[in-house]
């Protein structure tokens, strides 16, 4: 798993008062890109857009990791929901299961 702090099944602190709760399950940004074989930048732009056209607020998903560099690089820690929203957009066979579940 490619984790950013607080990402995973880990129950780590949150990093500001509006990111998920501990006991929620997500999945990073970077761990995206990795399964979907984007780039890492790419999915954050992804996710910023889905996020704005859901009216959510992204500090509420916001987080960071270290880079190779040591540095602090922003990312992302979607809940199920959210990533199913996100990842069913880059597939069209993953689109037509979860409309075909529903019919």
């Amino acid at each position: 798993m490619v984790e950013c702090r607080n990402a995973g099944l880990t129950a780590a602190a949150p990093t500001s008062p509006y990111s998920p709760p501990p006991s929620v399950l997500t999945m990073s940004s970077r761990e995206i890109a990795e399964l979907t074989g984007k780039l890492h930048t790419h999915v954050m732009r992804d996710i910023r857009s889905m996020l704005e056209d859901l009216n959510a607020d992204q500090s509420k998903f916001g987080s960071v990791y270290i880079d190779a560099k040591g540095e602090q690089r922003p990312c992302f820690n979607l809940p199920k929901r959210e990533t199913m929203i996100l990842v069913s957009g880059y597939s069209v066979a993953l689109r037509a299961r979860i409309v075909d579940r529903w019919m």
